[in-house]
């Protein structure tokens, strides 16, 4: 059971911000911050801190990155 903590953390962190972020500069700009933060985290840090898996965190920042920078205009005007 311990190991699905960090999956429902990341989830219950991220699916938020995902949905609740509107802003086109916010939602570029915090893509970007969370892609470079995941793939920083990939090289630099141990895939295991303590008994919390890390790299789960790394891929999880890098796929929200990703999905925020590219659906930046979800919700602008298409008028």
């Amino acid at each position: 059971m311990k190991q699905y903590i960090p999956f429902v953390l990341v989830y219950l962190l991220l699916t938020p911000l995902y949905y609740w972020m509107k802003p086109y500069p916010l939602r570029k700009w915090t893509g970007l911050a969370l892609g470079l933060a995941g793939l920083l985290w990939i090289l630099f840090l141990p895939p295991m801190l303590g008994e919390i898996d890390a790299g789960l965190i790394a891929v999880a920042l890098v796929a929200m990155g990703s999905s925020l920078f590219f659906s930046r205009r979800r919700y602008q005007d298409h008028a």
